[in-house]
């Protein structure tokens, strides 16, 4: 067994048995909570509710025929995990045909048209950077992977290449991810995006458990890696001996 075999394969299975022990401290009743929270603020406009939608995001005409048509503006978006302020005990409810429901909001995404876009905004610059970061990351395994499947299609599949190729692939996925988590706490540690009655949080637990599985994913492309540079070396001593 190589070295890096033993490495990756050492690595991986201390990942599944976090992933493991993370299962069971998600199913336990009684757990402490690591999410982090903004400071709370507010701002005496602030509100949530249901509206037409303002002519900064939209202008919708009434056309001779009846017809409407409407131009939508450009805007800037950004999704992010978000709590409700105020006591515990107060909760968002929906009441339909006869029965309440307990809505619960994690996540949202938030937009502002771009001419509204102020100097504050800019400090999502970072989180900007990475996304195109992230794009170039994906389009480069995008392009190894029709690489790959080139190779498989020839029956090119022992081969140093295509091992190497997988094992890029599994080095990236690490980078891709790792990139994502960047862009959250960028837009998290720049205290520039607000919504109404909640609070903008960072999810750790979230991302704690999702960054294993991620992590299990990278490293089992790179056990196969190492496991076909094992297969071709197994072929080509087939090779002398015939």
């Amino acid at each position: 067994m190589s070295k890096k075999l033993k490495i990756y394969t050492s690595l991986l299975i201390c990942v599944i048995v976090m992933i493991f022990v993370n299962t069971i401290w998600e199913t336990c009743p009684y757990k402490y909570s690591f999410s982090n929270t903004t400071e709370s603020y507010s701002s005496p406009d602030e509100r949530l509710e249901f509206v037409q939608e303002p002519d900064s995001f939209a202008t919708h005409t009434k056309n001779k025929n009846g017809t409407v048509s409407s131009t939508y503006y450009p805007t800037v978006s950004v999704t992010v995990d978000v709590i409700p302020k105020g006591s515990p005990d107060s909760i968002l409810m929906s009441h339909s045909f006869g029965q309440d429901y307990k809505v619960t909001m994690n996540r949202v995404k938030l937009e502002v048209p771009c001419k509204n876009f102020t100097s504050e905004m800019y400090h999502q610059l970072p989180a900007f950077i990475l996304s195109i970061i992230r794009i170039i990351i994906l389009i480069w395994m995008f392009c190894i992977g029709i690489k790959i499947i080139c190779n498989v299609r020839k029956g090119n599949v022992f081969i140093t290449d295509i091992a190497n190729k997988i094992e890029t692939i599994g080095k990236l996925y690490i980078i891709l991810w790792f990139s994502n988590l960047a862009i959250e706490y960028a837009i998290y540690a720049s205290r520039t995006i607000y919504m109404a009655n909640y609070n903008i949080v960072y999810p750790i637990e979230d991302d704690l458990w999702l960054t294993l599985k991620n992590i299990a994913v990278a490293l089992a492309f790179m056990v196969i890696s190492q496991v076909i540079l094992m297969g071709k070396e197994l072929k080509d001593e087939q090779n002398l001996t015939v």
